[in-house]
């Protein structure tokens, strides 16, 4: 991840929980991720979402609840995530 507002990269340590509610080849589903960033920032997030799996490929609508600290500073920003994913 490269955080923009700060022109410096970012990584990130996670949980990541998904649940399918059918074995099927199109199944809706609900996720929760939740974690810390450091490099310049440190802080946490938690991101809650849900979407359908086609088969090997996902597609996601999450919102994300997160802060970090930045020299003294203390952020808080909300996100909403739209994300797809191919599984190999």
């Amino acid at each position: 991840m490269y955080d923009t507002r700060i022109a410096s990269p970012v990584a990130s340590a996670f949980l990541d929980a998904k649940y399918n509610f059918c074995d099927t080849k199109v199944s809706p589903f609900i996720a929760v991720r939740s974690g810390v960033r450091f490099w310049y920032l440190f802080g946490n997030f938690v991101n809650i979402g849900g979407g359908i799996d086609f088969g090997r490929f996902s597609a996601r609508l999450s919102y994300e609840l997160s802060g970090y600290t930045t020299s003294r500073t203390l952020t808080k920003d909300n996100t909403l995530f739209c994300s797809f994913a191919f599984w190999f």
